[in-house]
């Protein structure tokens, strides 16, 4: 029940303190949380405590002590090795972060490309075999016109005229 009763007592703080102007005030930066004191004055107090503005906001900003460690990391990092191992990591979290976003646009672009690139080699081997079947077909008639074209020579009577022919024949198998 008192749990529940302190639990209200800060809500009601909070939104007190929201509402207030200027709730961060320089006397109130670095502080290091409250100490056991501060919270059985806070529990003391009971449900309607009789308190002024200042005094509920600077309780209600040193009960935040999430960003009060978050504060005093930079300043603790200089004498405390865990603090001055997660500032430096925290920034190689983030740089890490930031170069898995380059690196993963950078894998959609090349896997883009090579679609492009398998869907070009498909085409190309598409037409190379329309040509190797226009090629084999080439082939296949040029051998059937020297074969015409060696029986016209060979019943040729007239030399010239078998000349002529094999001239053409000549012509047909060149490479």
């Amino acid at each position: 029940m008192k749990h529940l009763q302190s639990v209200i007592f800060l809500a009601s703080l909070a939104i007190a303190a929201v509402a207030a102007p200027n709730f961060v005030t320089p006397s109130m930066i670095r502080r290091n949380g409250l100490t056991d004191e501060q919270y059985e004055e806070l529990w003391a107090a009971g449900r309607n405590p009789q308190i002024d503005a200042a005094t509920a906001r600077d309780w209600v900003y040193r009960a935040s002590r999430y960003s009060n460690c978050t504060n005093w990391l930079a300043e603790i990092g200089a004498t405390n090795n865990f603090a001055a191992l997660v500032v430096p990591m925290q920034k190689r979290c983030d740089e890490f972060a930031a170069s898995n976003c380059v690196i993963s646009a950078t894998l959609a672009k090349t896997q883009k490309r090579f679609e492009n690139l398998e869907t070009r080699f498909v085409a190309l081997n598409e037409k190379h075999r329309i040509l190797d079947t226009l090629y084999t077909a080439h082939t296949n008639r040029t051998a059937q016109t020297v074969a015409i074209f060696e029986r016209l020579r060979d019943a040729a009577i007239l030399p010239t005229t078998k000349k002529i022919y094999q001239d053409v024949i000549d012509l047909l198998v060149q490479d």
